[in-house]
């Protein structure tokens, strides 16, 4: 955090036009540098404490060191779709497996109860279904009229001529080309599965959840961003 500080001082100080008090000055291309130095911190590979055990950050800096330029930005910032909601001009076809929608902010509290999301961190991928999500919802996805008492581990997401079914495969496939160095099978979350409340609690595996559901609401947040402001106009 001493280094973001350190470049946005400095830019601020050397080679902004304005230096207005009020506003953090930022070129185009540091823009997300305060999201990603605030998002590194709180990874696995960098976490302080001791709830990430040796061996796991270990394997985290290896995966992190051995990884192409284009899947970083989603290994420190996860990205987030959302599946039941349809995307204006995303043909579900032949092409579609080239097409991916913007991602969503990584907020638990933009996330609806009755939703079903797809978030992915260059390594896992994960489909969370909403506590809240009907019956039909299910059926249309993963032909189960609901996840209550289902062990989620073992459920798959077939391929069905449903939107949403069409929708999820065609994020999947298109996630899958872009990583093509490791293979990702979504794994079913939901409220209720072991795995989500140990996610919760943010634990080093698996991380995406970690950054979703702990992270954002705390960190990638105006106080947090407003903190950083003062830290570099006061450096």
């Amino acid at each position: 955090m001493a280094g973001a500080v350190s470049i946005l001082h400095h830019y601020r100080k050397t080679c902004a036009s304005t230096t207005s008090t009020a506003q953090l000055i930022l070129p185009e291309s540091l823009k997300l540098l305060p999201l990603y130095s605030l998002a590194m911190v709180k990874n696995a590979v960098m976490r302080a404490g001791t709830e990430v055990r040796a061996d796991e950050r270990t394997a985290l800096f290896a995966q992190a060191l051995r990884m192409p330029v284009t899947a970083s930005g989603a290994f420190v910032y996860p990205r987030l779709w959302a599946l039941h909601v349809a995307e204006e001009g995303l043909e579900l076809g032949a092409e579609a497996a080239a097409v991916l929608p913007a991602t969503l902010p990584l907020s638990y509290e933009k996330l609806e109860p009755d939703g079903v999301y797809l978030l992915e961190d260059a390594g896992h991928l994960f489909l969370w279904v909403g506590r809240g999500a009907s019956q039909e919802r299910c059926h249309e996805l993963l032909q189960l009229p609901g996840l209550d008492g289902v062990d989620c581990s073992r459920v798959s997401v077939p391929q069905l001529p449903t939107p949403i079914s069409q929708r999820a495969n065609a994020y999947i496939g298109a996630v899958n080309a872009q990583r093509p160095h490791v293979l990702q099978m979504p794994r079913v979350l939901a409220p209720k599965d072991p795995m989500e409340a140990r996610a919760r609690a943010a634990p080093p595996a698996p991380r995406l959840f970690s950054h979703t559901f702990s992270v954002a609401p705390h960190i990638f947040t105006r106080p947090s961003s407003a903190a950083l402001h003062r830290r570099a106009s006061s450096a």
